[in-house]
């Protein structure tokens, strides 16, 4: 019997209504983080906000979660090697959509300068994933960067007070509409169900292979209907 953590918000209804597809049907919950779950696989569900679900995937908390592969990354950042095992994609996002989203560096079109080593390192980047940004011009320009945190909504803060953003974008119809540019990807995702990798019970790796035969299973009947 697992216990497994998905995410409030935006992915929230499109989780719900997978799961529920797949036979885990969960109460009504108000304002309850934790419920308990009448399943053969799942007893225990925990609702949490996205960027805080790769930390409650580990022993005593979660066997598994579900989230955008964005915030298992930013996690993993501080890792030698990655924390977390994904065991399978999920196709559905925020509103419906198919859950494909990319992190992007972006700076207005009036920008003069749109090269990225132009930044300065202290006081133009403000971004969603610190950690992956840092990694990112690390890795491709040789830059430590500083940037500062944003919480949502970063395409509101450029091109002021802050000339350069990193935002999750699914459609970029937001950059577009405010005259915004993208650079360059940072990180493609989607919303994926995984675990850590410090290892299992014998009978919990039994049931997280039953789960995701569960999920496939169902995403296979609706690609039939479909």
């Amino acid at each position: 019997m697992l216990r497994i953590v998905i995410p409030n918000g935006t992915l929230e209804q499109g989780t719900l209504r997978f799961l529920k597809e797949a036979g885990v049907i969960i109460p009504q919950r108000g304002r309850k983080m934790k419920v308990e779950v009448n399943h053969l696989l799942i007893k225990e569900v925990w609702f949490s906000r996205p960027q805080h679900i790769p930390q409650l995937v580990k022993p005593p908390y979660c066997d598994v979660g579900i989230c955008g592969k964005d915030w298992v990354e930013e996690y993993n950042v501080r890792f030698r090697r990655p924390f977390h095992k994904e065991l399978m994609s999920l196709p559905y996002g925020k509103r419906g959509s198919q859950g494909k989203t990319e992190v992007v560096l972006f700076c207005s079109k009036k920008t003069t300068n749109q090269d990225p080593r132009s930044v300065d390192i202290y006081r133009d980047l403000i971004s969603e994933y610190p950690l992956l940004t840092k990694r990112f011009f690390w890795e491709r320009y040789r830059m430590e960067v500083y940037p500062d945190i944003s919480w949502g909504t970063t395409e509101s803060l450029v091109p002021e007070p802050y000339p350069w953003g990193i935002c999750l974008t699914e459609t970029r119809k937001t950059l577009h509409e405010n005259g915004l540019k993208e650079v360059a990807t940072i990180l493609k995702s989607y919303t994926m169900l995984f675990t850590h990798r410090i290892g299992n019970e014998p009978s919990k790796e039994q049931a997280i292979v039953e789960l995701i035969d569960l999920f496939k299973q169902l995403l296979m009947d609706v690609r039939k209907e479909g």
